[in-house]
């Protein structure tokens, strides 16, 4: 990490909200400035009068720890990483936003959507389960509009709803077989120098380059599946029970708020000190309120199977 000799500020705005973000790190400001941001829905914006939040990302003389903090709801984050890296970075300031967005009712899920006849239907798994793979498909196939990739928000309204969402697809090699002939592979390639072509791994595609047509926010949400998605899979598609429904998005939403959960900050390499020092913090009405009404009028599926047989599933679900 290299300290700037002075403090530096950029705003961007995040899911229709304006952050104020300052730092000492040349590395940091430089990812925003590069927009190398790892899937973070954020985009840079000049000065503007209004903030919805203030955050501080000062780093120390020893580099490895640093105090994050949320001014308004006195809330500060301790980390230690080994590398600042676009990704750590992520994880770091998301949860923060994450956080924030709570305080008024919105939650943040790593789950991809789709939309049919205007009702959302919510893919949640871990990291490589196959959510932008089937969510891919049943545009494709079965003509649905697109929502979400990777993250999403929800919010109790008159239904619980889709609220925002993130639009970058990043897809892996080892989808590509059954993804190429969906989408034009000359965008997922690049040219080296001897003139080959070469699979790009980072390449962020958007619905409107993939052709996809793109549902209007917000949108209420049919059901949500819980999916594992792998060519080995024994095919099986569960209804959840109530209190399972209950346990597993709360451990969902408090996965992304504490870093703790399924998809812990530890796995990234990510080091926090205090992980429950503003867990009284949390307004868990808000939450309870939404997992409420979720397990109350929201079927939960747990899917797992192949491709087909998930495809097979959801035209049943759209019929």
């Amino acid at each position: 990490m290299n300290h700037l000799k002075s403090k530096k500020m950029i705003t961007f705005t995040c899911w229709n909200r304006t952050y104020r973000l300052e730092t000492n790190d040349d590395d940091l400001y430089n990812l925003f400035e590069s927009n190398r941001l790892y899937h973070l829905p954020i985009t840079t914006i000049t000065n503007t009068d209004h903030i919805d939040l203030k955050i501080n990302m000062i780093f120390n003389s020893s580099k490895s720890n640093f105090v994050y903090s949320i001014n308004k709801l006195e809330i500060y984050f301790s980390f230690r990483v080994a590398c600042l890296s676009s990704f750590s970075f992520h994880r770091i300031l998301f949860q923060g936003i994450a956080f924030h967005l709570s305080t008024v009712g919105e939650f943040a899920l790593h789950a991809s959507a789709i939309s049919y006849k205007n009702n959302a239907h919510v893919l949640i798994g871990k990291t490589m389960a196959g959510k932008t793979l089937l969510s891919l498909s049943i545009c494709k196939q079965l003509n649905a509009d697109w929502i979400a990739n990777d993250w999403l928000s929800v919010s109790k309204r008159d239904k619980l709803s889709v609220v925002n969402g993130y639009d970058y697809i990043s897809i892996r090699e080892t989808t590509f077989g059954y993804l190429n002939k969906m989408i034009d592979t000359s965008l997922l390639q690049t040219k080296s120098r001897n003139k080959e072509s070469n699979w790009n791994k980072t390449k962020k595609l958007t619905s409107n380059q993939i052709g996809l047509s793109k549902a209007h926010l917000p949108i209420p949400i049919r059901a949500v599946y819980f999916i594992n998605i792998s060519h080995t899979s024994s095919n099986s598609v569960i209804e959840l029970p109530i209190d399972k429904k209950a346990n597993l998005l709360t451990n969902e939403i408090l996965s992304i708020l504490l870093g703790i959960g399924s998809s812990p900050l530890s796995h990234d390499g990510i080091i926090q000190s205090n992980p429950l020092c503003y867990d009284n913090k949390i307004n868990y009405n808000l939450i309870n309120a939404v997992i409420n009404d979720s397990i109350s009028s929201v079927p939960f599926f747990q899917l797992n199977s192949n491709i087909k047989f998930a495809i097979s599933f959801f035209e049943e679900q759209f019929t």
